[in-house]
């Protein structure tokens, strides 16, 4: 019986050691999603179509902390990350920015005063990612949050292949 309650605690330990750390660093893009540390179950491929891959998933998956709610969806091609974004419709607080803000050192420039203002959007662009935040409140106070990363190079061949396909 002693035996079995160290080898449940180690479970649990291990289990949960592994559930609250958070590696954002290979959340990126141009990362391989298969290297991403989650159970499969989350990465199976949402549409298929040639290359192209879409993962959705509860961000509890990927790792425990201050910013359950938020869904996470991820866009590759050739199992290569070119879009992220994170979406917040569950919670107030503005945890996608929080996560723009800890984990990847994205500070959004925004206007003074927007604390009265239905739709608040901020964008910066790099060489090779966009960064984009947009913040909606409708009038019955629900809200809805969005930090994305974008590969603007992968996102618009993408987007051309898409329109090829269908002209054809």
């Amino acid at each position: 019986m002693n035996l079995f309650i160290k080898i449940i605690f180690l479970y649990l330990f291990f289990f949960l050691s592994k559930a609250y750390s958070c590696n954002f660093n290979n959340l990126d893009i141009d990362k391989d999603i298969k290297k991403l540390e989650i159970d499969e179950i989350f990465l199976i491929n949402q549409n298929v179509y040639n290359d192209y891959g879409k993962y959705f998933f509860p961000i509890e998956a990927f790792c425990e902390n201050n910013y359950q709610g938020i869904i996470i969806d991820i866009d590759t091609f050739k199992d290569k990350i070119f879009k992220i974004s994170f979406i917040n419709q569950i919670s107030s607080e503005k945890k996608a920015l929080s996560i723009s803000i800890n984990e990847y050192a994205i500070n959004f420039n925004f206007e003074e005063n927007n604390s009265e203002k239905k739709i608040i959007k901020s964008k910066l662009q790099s060489k090779n990612k966009h960064f984009n935040y947009t913040y909606l409140l409708n009038e019955n106070d629900e809200n809805l949050e969005i930090f994305e990363i974008i590969d603007p190079e992968t996102n618009n061949l993408f987007r051309e292949t898409l329109n090829i396909d269908e002209e054809q």
